[in-house]
């Protein structure tokens, strides 16, 4: 098995909890309430029991913000993450084209150093 950043395993348990709220509802004796608006439920992950913390957050949203309902938020989210992708993407290809540029480069320098000799 290949291994974990933290923040992979972080991100896999909150998936995880996320799912257990979800698909088991945990109105049961597997969610408990730490403070105020936070919960905490044990996940397992590769044989262990860890706990996630889950905070719910009423957010402030003033009249004159385009965000009013959750699924503004999540399609903001989207937007967001969509975007990152791209901007991931193109600095990939950017990185490809230096590369193959930086070949060519050193190719062509080493050719004329072969000729000059």
């Amino acid at each position: 098995m290949e291994k974990l950043t933290i923040a992979k395993k972080n991100e896999i348990l909150r998936e995880r909890a996320f799912d257990m709220l979800i698909k088991e509802g945990l109105l049961n004796d597997k969610l408990f309430k730490v403070a105020g608006s936070k919960f905490m439920v044990n996940v397992e992950f590769e044989g262990e029991q860890i706990p996630v913390r889950i905070d719910f957050v009423v957010p402030k949203i003033d009249p004159e913000d385009t965000c009013q309902f959750a699924e503004d938020f999540a399609e903001l989210y989207t937007q967001e993450q969509e975007e990152k992708e791209r901007a991931k993407q193109e600095k990939q290809k950017a990185k490809e084209k230096k590369i193959a540029r930086d070949k060519a480069l050193r190719e062509k320098k080493k050719k004329e150093k072969e000729e000059g000799q």
